[in-house]
């Protein structure tokens, strides 16, 4: 109560308002709909300042109970930040405990020992970051490496780069297509110190666990 220096109301008691009511109760197909109500602050009339309300529903699963909302704080304006505000609403009204955060002004401060341990701090910082990247370096070797494996699922457009690689580190001369949708390349077979005429590369994928001889043509 410190943080309150005006209000602009204050209520002796709550009563559910006749519209709300008959909305639940149609909502709800159920008559008997109440309030539970708390009060945390009083003016020196009784009257409350800061209170919270929760709606109460009767069930019958198996016996007769009420099950109620989760509660409504009403609130006077008080001289507090809203970050100030909604720590004293979650520990002062909600029970949830809660660490101060530290402001901006203390941060310039150091306190005993800190030092040192910043610095253990930057030290490992740096060592992660450093981690990070070689990790990452692998980890795109690593799809590299698995390129090869492409031949074993792809099909279609995404096959022939695989095709076109693999030659190339086996130590062969490919030359690549010039034009979409004709030949899919051109191979230049050597054997030795003997190179032979070129040859059309046709890459083609299947599903097929087996296929004839007229998909070699």
């Amino acid at each position: 109560m410190q943080r309150l220096q005006k209000w602009k109301y204050s209520l002796k008691d709550v009563e559910i308002d006749p519209a709300v009511s008959t909305f639940t109760r149609m909502y709800l197909k159920e008559e008997n709909v109440r309030l539970q109500e708390r009060t945390f602050f009083e003016n020196r009339s009784e009257f409350a300042l800061a209170f919270s309300v929760r709606f109460q529903m009767p069930r019958e699963i198996p016996v007769r109970r009420y099950d109620y909302t989760g509660p409504v704080v009403f609130l006077p304006e008080i001289n507090a930040t809203e970050e100030e505000t909604l720590m004293i609403v979650l520990r002062d009204f909600c029970d949830i405990e809660i660490l101060t955060p530290e402001p901006d002004w203390v941060k310039q401060y150091v306190a005993p020992g800190q030092k040192q341990i910043d610095e253990r701090i930057s030290t490992r910082q740096k060592a992660i970051l450093k981690e990070k990247k070689c990790l990452e370096k692998d980890e795109n070797k690593r799809i590299e490496a698995r390129e090869c494996l492409k031949l074993l699922y792809t099909g279609e457009t995404e096959l022939e780069p695989v095709v076109w690689d693999i030659l190339d580190e086996l130590g062969g001369k490919v030359e690549r297509p010039k034009r979409k949708g004709k030949e899919d390349g051109w191979i230049y077979p050597q054997v030795g110190n003997k190179s032979y005429p070129p040859g059309v590369l046709e890459i083609k994928s299947t599903k097929s666990n087996q296929f004839g001889e007229k998909g070699i043509g």
